[in-house]
């Protein structure tokens, strides 16, 4: 998915609608998850943009070879 498909789908939301990205965790044995809110605070936030366009170490044949990823949520 791209941004611009991004943004197209959320103009389609109401703009009051709550945004949160789901978090997965251990809890003893079992793996689990939660729900947190969107926070898109490049620091300390739970989004992560990689820009690998122009990236000397990325050579090309890679699947990360001249792009940029937005990650929402939590690893």
């Amino acid at each position: 998915m791209t941004v611009k498909e991004l943004i197209d789908y959320l103009k389609t939301l109401p703009e009051d609608t709550e945004v949160e990205v789901i978090v997965g965790y251990y809890s003893d044995y079992s793996c689990c998850t939660e729900t947190v809110p969107l926070n898109l605070d490049p620091y300390t936030g739970n989004v992560d943009f990689t820009d690998f366009s122009g990236n000397e170490f990325v050579k090309e044949g890679s699947k990360f070879f001249n792009k940029k990823y937005l990650t929402l949520g939590e690893k």
